[in-house]
């Protein structure tokens, strides 16, 4: 039976009060009010749940210092994912946007022979998807975005703009699904540039794009259970590890990785994660489902 919400907003100190009668020791009353100010308690409120052992109490010696170490550590591996995922998602618009122009023209998005017909045995028309979804952020949008404004005021034709202009305007949402909609030639051509496997290769970009968007909205990632799965390409150590299959964040360390060598083969992105490990006190990495053996599943083939 739902109810009507009757919380009443509560002041700084009163939040205080409730942490402290549900077991958590606030040793610094003025340092976690700063924080409760800048940061605020129902984001921090995510981070105690790691502590809880019913609805309304935590575990004993659960200390406010560590509550607040969890959003920073976390705060912190999030920038570093949203740093990785965005290389891969400039090379992804990058790649599909070549190769499909030379194929299939300016205006690939809108060729029928570009895309697959039918989504579990039911025909789709994925054109006028598309269509649909790009009008959204294109045309809409033509009076907010340079490029766009550009080709609106220049050109009279056709409607939508050529996907070189559609392909950087577009949500990583939008990408990722038409990726998955082109036909099994074009994803494999497409994949075979990152030197993944079809299949997997399709499946890292949802998650990828799954994870950025938590990212981008600031949302806890480091001790998640991700739902969406990932299938593996078992050229790749990471991919032949039990863990990679346990929805932890461990085997998105390991794709993006994996990824980013191949945009750029120099990238050391995965350094500044070991290094953020090493600086915080706290078992991390068993949190994120990290494999006993974990550098030389990620760095070693």
């Amino acid at each position: 039976m739902k109810k009507p919400f009757t919380k009443p907003p509560s002041t700084i100190g009163e939040q205080i009060t409730l942490l402290e009668s549900r077991g958590i020791m606030v040793d610094d009353k003025e340092t976690a009010a700063h924080a409760l100010h800048y940061i605020g308690y129902y984001r921090l409120s995510g981070y105690t749940h790691y502590y809880k052992q019913d609805e309304n109490s935590y575990l004993p010696d659960t200390n406010w210092h560590q509550v607040v170490q969890h959003y920073k550590f976390d705060r912190e591996l999030k920038r570093l994912l949203f740093e990785g995922i965005e290389q891969i998602e400039i090379a992804l618009r990058s790649i599909m946007t070549t190769f499909m122009t030379n194929y299939y023209g300016a205006f690939w998005y809108q060729e029928k022979n570009s895309f697959i017909t039918h989504i579990n045995t039911k025909p789709f028309n994925v054109v006028e998807f598309i269509e649909k979804a790009i009008k959204e952020t294109t045309v809409d949008r033509k009076n907010k975005d340079i490029f766009l404004k550009h080709y609106y005021e220049t050109y009279s034709f056709p409607t939508l703009p050529p996907s070189w202009i559609m392909m950087e305007t577009i949500p990583m949402g939008t990408v990722s699904k038409i990726l998955s909609f082109l036909t099994f030639e074009n994803r494999k051509a497409i994949a075979l540039f990152f030197n993944v496997q079809e299949r997997a290769f399709v499946s890292w970009i949802r998650a990828l794009t799954h994870l950025r968007n938590l990212c981008a909205h600031h949302a806890r990632v480091w001790n998640r259970t991700f739902m969406i799965r990932l299938l593996p390409d078992t050229h790749y150590a990471v991919c032949r590890t039990p863990e990679f299959y346990e929805g932890k964040l461990f085997p998105y360390l390991g794709i993006i990785d994996i990824l980013l060598k191949t945009i750029d083969p120099e990238n050391r992105w995965i350094a500044p994660i070991k290094n953020l490990l090493n600086r915080f006190d706290h078992p991390y990495a068993v949190d994120m489902g990290f494999s006993k053996n974990w550098e030389i599943d990620i760095f070693n083939l």
